[in-house]
Protein backbone atom coordinates (compact mmCIF):
# COMPACT_ATOMS: atom_id res chain seq x y z
CA UNK A 1 0.00 0.00 0.00
CA UNK A 2 1.35 3.20 -0.76
CA UNK A 3 2.27 5.72 1.56
CA UNK A 4 0.22 9.23 1.85
CA UNK A 5 1.02 11.90 0.28
CA UNK A 6 3.02 14.76 2.33
CA UNK A 7 1.71 17.87 1.80
CA UNK A 8 4.13 20.95 2.44
CA UNK A 9 4.03 24.69 2.70
CA UNK A 10 6.93 27.54 2.26
CA UNK A 11 5.67 31.27 2.94
CA UNK A 12 8.06 34.19 3.27
CA UNK A 13 6.21 36.17 6.20
CA UNK A 14 7.26 39.45 4.68
CA UNK A 15 8.72 41.06 7.48
CA UNK A 16 6.10 40.96 10.30
CA UNK A 17 6.35 42.57 13.21
CA UNK A 18 4.67 42.40 16.41
CA UNK A 19 2.80 45.90 16.10
CA UNK A 20 2.75 46.88 20.47
CA UNK A 21 6.71 46.98 20.80
CA UNK A 22 8.35 50.15 19.01
CA UNK A 23 11.68 48.42 19.88
CA UNK A 24 11.10 44.96 17.50
CA UNK A 25 12.50 46.23 14.98
CA UNK A 26 15.78 48.66 15.54
CA UNK A 27 17.01 48.60 12.21
CA UNK A 28 16.18 52.04 10.87
CA UNK A 29 13.76 51.71 7.95
CA UNK A 30 13.54 48.06 8.73
CA UNK A 31 9.89 47.52 9.04
CA UNK A 32 9.18 49.48 5.89
CA UNK A 33 11.05 46.81 3.80
CA UNK A 34 7.69 45.68 3.54
CA UNK A 35 4.60 47.90 3.85
CA UNK A 36 1.81 47.65 5.97
CA UNK A 37 3.15 45.28 8.39
CA UNK A 38 1.07 45.93 11.75
CA UNK A 39 -2.13 45.40 8.97
CA UNK A 40 -0.72 41.93 8.01
CA UNK A 41 0.05 40.92 10.95
CA UNK A 42 -3.46 41.14 12.35
CA UNK A 43 -4.61 39.64 9.47
CA UNK A 44 -2.09 36.62 9.45
CA UNK A 45 -4.19 34.13 12.01
CA UNK A 46 -7.54 34.56 9.90
CA UNK A 47 -5.90 34.52 6.49
CA UNK A 48 -3.83 30.95 7.63
CA UNK A 49 -6.92 29.35 9.28
CA UNK A 50 -8.71 29.96 6.30
CA UNK A 51 -5.35 28.14 4.07
CA UNK A 52 -5.05 25.05 6.36
CA UNK A 53 -8.51 24.70 6.24
CA UNK A 54 -9.13 24.44 2.50
CA UNK A 55 -5.72 22.49 2.50
CA UNK A 56 -4.62 21.10 5.38
CA UNK A 57 -0.98 21.10 5.23
CA UNK A 58 1.64 18.36 7.62
CA UNK A 59 4.72 20.42 6.96
CA UNK A 60 4.91 24.73 7.51
CA UNK A 61 8.16 26.11 6.22
CA UNK A 62 7.99 30.42 7.41
CA UNK A 63 10.96 32.65 6.48
CA UNK A 64 11.75 36.05 8.12
CA UNK A 65 10.11 35.55 11.43
CA UNK A 66 12.96 37.25 13.08
CA UNK A 67 11.23 38.77 16.81
CA UNK A 68 11.32 37.06 19.47
CA UNK A 69 7.38 38.06 19.88
CA UNK A 70 6.30 37.69 16.73
CA UNK A 71 7.86 33.88 17.16
CA UNK A 72 5.77 33.31 20.76
CA UNK A 73 3.10 34.97 18.83
CA UNK A 74 3.44 32.66 15.64
CA UNK A 75 4.49 29.43 17.86
CA UNK A 76 0.82 29.90 19.88
CA UNK A 77 -1.05 30.22 17.05
CA UNK A 78 0.04 26.87 15.28
CA UNK A 79 0.47 25.26 18.69
CA UNK A 80 -3.47 26.14 19.31
CA UNK A 81 -4.05 24.21 15.64
CA UNK A 82 -2.02 20.84 16.79
CA UNK A 83 1.22 21.99 15.43
CA UNK A 84 4.74 21.38 16.95
CA UNK A 85 7.60 24.43 15.87
CA UNK A 86 11.21 25.41 15.51
CA UNK A 87 12.34 28.57 15.66
CA UNK A 88 16.64 29.08 15.74
CA UNK A 89 17.50 31.94 17.10
CA UNK A 90 21.26 31.76 18.46
CA UNK A 91 22.33 34.52 21.18
CA UNK A 92 25.04 35.84 18.97
CA UNK A 93 26.08 39.49 19.39
CA UNK A 94 27.17 40.58 16.03
CA UNK A 95 23.62 39.89 14.70
CA UNK A 96 21.03 41.73 14.87
CA UNK A 97 18.32 39.60 14.03
CA UNK A 98 18.36 35.66 13.77
CA UNK A 99 17.87 33.22 10.88
CA UNK A 100 13.61 33.93 11.00
CA UNK A 101 13.31 30.62 9.37
CA UNK A 102 10.23 28.58 11.21
CA UNK A 103 9.06 25.32 11.01
CA UNK A 104 5.60 24.09 12.01
CA UNK A 105 4.70 20.21 11.63
CA UNK A 106 1.19 18.72 12.37
CA UNK A 107 1.47 14.68 12.77
CA UNK A 108 5.07 13.95 12.74
CA UNK A 109 7.50 13.15 15.23
CA UNK A 110 10.46 15.78 15.35
CA UNK A 111 13.15 13.24 16.43
CA UNK A 112 16.43 16.01 15.92
CA UNK A 113 16.71 19.11 14.24
CA UNK A 114 20.10 21.24 14.21
CA UNK A 115 20.71 24.36 12.83
CA UNK A 116 23.53 25.26 10.79
CA UNK A 117 24.28 28.93 10.23
CA UNK A 118 26.07 29.84 6.83
CA UNK A 119 28.77 32.36 8.66
CA UNK A 120 30.56 35.92 7.62
CA UNK A 121 31.79 34.30 4.68
CA UNK A 122 28.60 33.48 2.88
CA UNK A 123 26.81 36.68 3.70
CA UNK A 124 26.62 39.83 1.25
CA UNK A 125 25.12 43.36 2.04
CA UNK A 126 22.63 44.02 4.60
CA UNK A 127 22.23 40.33 4.96
CA UNK A 128 25.28 40.10 7.62
CA UNK A 129 23.11 41.28 10.27
CA UNK A 130 21.10 38.43 9.91
CA UNK A 131 22.01 34.67 11.42
CA UNK A 132 21.06 33.45 7.99
CA UNK A 133 21.28 29.53 8.16
CA UNK A 134 19.88 26.24 6.75
CA UNK A 135 17.34 24.28 9.64
CA UNK A 136 17.72 20.62 9.58
CA UNK A 137 15.17 18.18 11.15
CA UNK A 138 14.49 14.48 10.95
CA UNK A 139 10.70 13.74 10.92
CA UNK A 140 9.13 10.51 11.63
CA UNK A 141 4.99 9.42 11.70
CA UNK A 142 4.30 5.68 12.28
CA UNK A 143 6.62 3.95 9.63
CA UNK A 144 7.44 7.12 7.23
CA UNK A 145 10.90 9.09 7.83
CA UNK A 146 11.69 12.23 5.95
CA UNK A 147 14.49 15.07 6.36
CA UNK A 148 13.47 18.31 6.08
CA UNK A 149 16.13 21.52 5.36
CA UNK A 150 14.49 24.96 5.73
CA UNK A 151 16.63 27.63 4.29
CA UNK A 152 16.24 31.55 2.84
CA UNK A 153 19.05 31.70 0.78
CA UNK A 154 21.18 35.30 0.00
CA UNK A 155 18.74 38.14 -2.18
CA UNK A 156 20.34 39.16 -5.43
CA UNK A 157 20.30 42.14 -6.73
CA UNK A 158 19.16 42.12 -10.53
CA UNK A 159 18.30 44.22 -13.31
CA UNK A 160 15.05 44.18 -15.14
CA UNK A 161 16.07 41.10 -17.21
CA UNK A 162 16.50 39.22 -13.60
CA UNK A 163 20.48 38.75 -14.55
CA UNK A 164 22.25 38.75 -10.91
CA UNK A 165 24.41 42.21 -10.92
CA UNK A 166 26.24 41.97 -7.87
CA UNK A 167 29.23 38.86 -8.11
CA UNK A 168 29.71 38.87 -4.04
CA UNK A 169 25.93 38.32 -4.11
CA UNK A 170 26.29 35.42 -6.22
CA UNK A 171 29.35 34.48 -4.21
CA UNK A 172 27.55 34.29 -0.94
CA UNK A 173 24.37 32.60 -2.77
CA UNK A 174 26.65 29.86 -4.27
CA UNK A 175 28.60 29.22 -0.69
CA UNK A 176 25.14 29.06 1.42
CA UNK A 177 24.04 26.05 -1.89
CA UNK A 178 27.90 24.41 -1.03
CA UNK A 179 27.27 24.58 3.10
CA UNK A 180 23.66 23.19 2.18
CA UNK A 181 25.03 20.59 -0.04
CA UNK A 182 27.29 19.55 2.65
CA UNK A 183 24.56 19.26 5.66
CA UNK A 184 22.67 17.65 3.19
CA UNK A 185 25.31 14.88 3.02
CA UNK A 186 26.63 13.72 6.64
CA UNK A 187 22.46 13.81 7.22
CA UNK A 188 22.07 11.73 4.52
CA UNK A 189 23.46 8.95 5.96
CA UNK A 190 20.35 7.15 6.86
CA UNK A 191 19.34 7.49 2.88
CA UNK A 192 16.24 9.25 3.95
CA UNK A 193 14.17 10.93 1.82
CA UNK A 194 14.84 14.92 1.69
CA UNK A 195 12.96 18.09 1.15
CA UNK A 196 14.78 21.60 0.91
CA UNK A 197 12.16 23.93 1.05
CA UNK A 198 11.82 27.84 1.27
CA UNK A 199 12.88 31.04 0.14
CA UNK A 200 15.65 30.85 -2.51
CA UNK A 201 15.15 34.31 -3.84
CA UNK A 202 15.93 33.07 -7.44
CA UNK A 203 13.99 31.18 -10.32
CA UNK A 204 14.32 30.33 -13.41
CA UNK A 205 14.10 34.46 -14.69
CA UNK A 206 15.42 35.61 -11.74
CA UNK A 207 18.64 35.41 -10.98
CA UNK A 208 18.33 32.64 -13.49
CA UNK A 209 22.05 31.07 -13.94
CA UNK A 210 22.41 31.16 -9.59
CA UNK A 211 19.44 28.93 -9.82
CA UNK A 212 20.19 26.40 -12.57
CA UNK A 213 23.85 25.56 -10.56
CA UNK A 214 21.40 25.55 -7.57
CA UNK A 215 19.80 22.61 -8.75
CA UNK A 216 22.44 20.87 -10.63
CA UNK A 217 24.85 21.01 -7.28
CA UNK A 218 21.80 19.93 -4.81
CA UNK A 219 20.79 16.93 -8.11
CA UNK A 220 17.17 18.42 -7.13
CA UNK A 221 14.56 19.16 -8.84
CA UNK A 222 11.41 22.36 -8.20
CA UNK A 223 7.84 20.51 -7.12
CA UNK A 224 6.17 23.34 -9.32
CA UNK A 225 7.88 22.86 -12.23
CA UNK A 226 8.11 18.77 -11.86
CA UNK A 227 4.75 17.83 -13.67
CA UNK A 228 5.32 19.90 -16.73
CA UNK A 229 1.37 21.16 -16.29
CA UNK A 230 0.48 25.03 -17.40
CA UNK A 231 -0.39 26.66 -14.36
CA UNK A 232 -2.85 29.83 -14.04
CA UNK A 233 -0.29 31.36 -12.06
CA UNK A 234 3.10 30.51 -11.68
CA UNK A 235 5.31 33.57 -9.58
CA UNK A 236 5.80 33.48 -6.19
CA UNK A 237 7.74 37.31 -6.50
CA UNK A 238 4.71 38.64 -8.41
CA UNK A 239 5.12 42.49 -9.95
CA UNK A 240 1.70 43.35 -9.80
CA UNK A 241 1.87 42.64 -5.86
CA UNK A 242 1.28 45.77 -4.16
CA UNK A 243 3.41 45.16 -1.66
CA UNK A 244 6.25 44.59 -4.55
CA UNK A 245 5.26 47.23 -6.50
CA UNK A 246 5.55 49.83 -3.46
CA UNK A 247 8.54 48.66 -1.89
CA UNK A 248 12.26 48.95 -3.01
CA UNK A 249 12.32 45.90 -4.99
CA UNK A 250 9.60 46.70 -7.37
CA UNK A 251 11.96 46.58 -10.70
CA UNK A 252 12.92 42.64 -10.06
CA UNK A 253 10.61 40.56 -12.55
CA UNK A 254 8.25 38.21 -11.62
CA UNK A 255 8.86 34.61 -11.03
CA UNK A 256 8.77 31.83 -8.73
CA UNK A 257 11.69 32.00 -6.22
CA UNK A 258 9.77 30.02 -3.37
CA UNK A 259 10.34 26.13 -3.47
CA UNK A 260 9.82 22.93 -2.91
CA UNK A 261 13.08 20.83 -3.64
CA UNK A 262 13.06 17.07 -4.25
CA UNK A 263 14.72 13.70 -5.59
CA UNK A 264 13.17 12.09 -8.36
CA UNK A 265 14.08 8.94 -6.90
CA UNK A 266 12.10 9.47 -3.54
CA UNK A 267 8.82 11.39 -4.55
CA UNK A 268 6.33 12.04 -7.02
CA UNK A 269 4.68 15.63 -7.47
CA UNK A 270 0.90 15.09 -7.29
CA UNK A 271 0.19 18.85 -7.51
CA UNK A 272 1.68 22.70 -6.47
CA UNK A 273 -0.05 25.85 -6.29
CA UNK A 274 0.66 28.83 -5.41
CA UNK A 275 -1.45 30.42 -2.76
CA UNK A 276 -2.00 33.23 -0.25
CA UNK A 277 -2.21 35.54 -3.60
CA UNK A 278 -5.53 36.82 -3.44
CA UNK A 279 -5.49 40.50 -1.07
CA UNK A 280 -6.83 40.57 2.36
CA UNK A 281 -10.35 41.83 3.21
CA UNK A 282 -11.00 45.40 2.82
CA UNK A 283 -7.24 45.76 1.76
CA UNK A 284 -5.59 46.55 -1.34
CA UNK A 285 -2.87 44.12 -1.08
CA UNK A 286 -2.03 40.58 0.36
CA UNK A 287 -0.36 38.74 3.37
CA UNK A 288 3.08 39.36 2.44
CA UNK A 289 5.36 40.54 -0.82
CA UNK A 290 5.80 36.85 -1.72
CA UNK A 291 2.91 34.64 -2.25
CA UNK A 292 3.18 30.98 -0.83
CA UNK A 293 4.10 27.86 -2.63
CA UNK A 294 1.87 24.37 -1.72
CA UNK A 295 3.35 21.39 -2.93
CA UNK A 296 1.73 18.09 -2.58
CA UNK A 297 4.42 15.29 -3.07
CA UNK A 298 3.81 11.16 -2.96
CA UNK A 299 6.88 9.08 -1.04
CA UNK A 300 8.11 6.27 -3.67
CA UNK A 301 8.18 2.64 -1.77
Amino acid sequence: MAEPAIRVLTFNAGWLRYPLDSQLCPIEGASDLVPYVAERFDAFPSAFTTLLKQYPTEIIVLQEVYETALAKATDRFFSGLGYRTLWPHRKDPSRMYPSGLMVAVKGWHIRKAEFYPFGDSARAGNEKLLDNGALFAELKKGNSHLLLAAVHLQALAVDRSGKATKPEEVAAFEKQVALTKEKMSQWGRKNLPLLVVGDFNAGPILGGEPYKKLLDGLDLKSAFFARDIPQAFNATWDQKNKLVAEGDFATDPSDMIDHVLFSERAFVVQEARVVLKDVLPEKPYPLSDHYGLLADLQPRR
